[in-house]
């Protein structure tokens, strides 16, 4: 077997396995994030305030006890001690769960298009009440955040459909079986059966290599996703800034709103190019085994035309 065709595929193949290692590292990752975020979530819907002073109660007895016989009760100090710092963390997560009553639950936005969708409604508020100097130093702000808006939904629905893609197949199987692949042709004795074996093995890299590409379309969408919400609250804060300054220094924040607005439209064009990338990528994903296929039906029909 040729050399460079062999040390080709065992890039690929060690390209594959250590793209599996990243998504494992990262899905690890978010595992953790979700468990400590449902601790924490747990710990306040179990704070109360009643049971904070019951425990600030019992310490205060305990020092009491304490006191009056340090030298034979001294582990009761420790004991209270225990008890007082426990009641001060429920009663701060107690006022934590009081300030986040329901309705500002409900408020929160949601999904990674929540943000998006406040900032831009708050954005165009901020505009219609902005002062007229600042409406004439703008060129189609409303339209620009309009534009913005709606490329974050299309942002959101290709990245789910990329994930989707990705996760529709089983990664883990494909690199086993690309091993197990491997180590069978080495064992082959027969050529033809080989030869079908290394086309076969052919298309699962092309596989594999395909299905980096995707993960890696999804990433960039999620990057762009976020470049865009970071420049929306950019100019949310601009405006602000403006509302609370004086003519000089409206004058001069106009011009920065007036450039910032600028670069995010130049950042709609980025938009559409990773779109477009991430468009010419999604058919190579069906059409993977086409050429392993094609070719096995060649080999296929030859020997047995000979």
């Amino acid at each position: 077997m040729p050399l460079k065709p062999l040390q080709r595929r065992l890039g690929r193949a060690g390209r594959a396995a250590m793209l599996l290692c990243r998504q494992r590292v990262l899905s690890s990752a978010r595992r953790g994030a979700r468990r400590r975020a449902a601790r924490r979530a747990r710990e306040l819907e179990l704070a109360s305030r009643p049971q904070a002073l019951v425990l600030a109660v019992v310490a205060a007895m305990l020092l009491v006890f304490c006191a009056s016989s340090p030298a034979a009760l001294w582990w009761l100090g420790l004991a209270a001690l225990g008890l007082l710092q426990a009641s001060v963390r429920m009663w701060l997560r107690a006022r934590e769960r009081a300030r986040l009553s329901p309705t500002a639950l409900d408020a929160l936005p949601a999904g990674p298009l929540g943000r998006v969708e406040l900032l831009a409604d708050r954005l165009q508020q901020e505009l219609r009440r902005a002062s007229p100097l600042v409406r004439e130093a703008l060129r189609r702000p409303e339209e620009t955040v309009e534009e913005l808006r709606g490329a974050c939904r299309i942002l959101v629905r290709r990245e789910r459909e990329l994930r989707g893609a990705l996760a529709s197949r089983d990664e883990t199987r494909l690199v086993y079986e690309r091993a197990a692949l491997g180590r069978r042709i080495e064992r082959e004795a027969d050529e033809v059966c080989r030869q079908r074996l290394e086309r076969a093995a052919s298309a699962l890299d092309l596989e594999l290599e395909q299905r980096a590409a995707l993960a890696a379309s999804a990433s960039r969408l999620e990057a762009e996703r976020t470049r865009i919400l970071y420049s929306l609250e950019m100019l949310y804060t601009q405006l602000l800034r403006v509302r609370s300054a004086d003519a000089a220094s409206a004058d001069l924040a106009g011009a920065g709103i007036r450039t910032r607005l600028e670069q995010m439209s130049e950042e709609l064009a980025a938009v559409a190019q990773a779109l477009d990338e991430t468009h010419a990528g999604l058919p190579q994903l069906a059409a993977v085994e086409t050429p392993g296929a094609a070719a096995h039906a060649t080999t296929a029909d030859g020997p047995l035309r000979s």
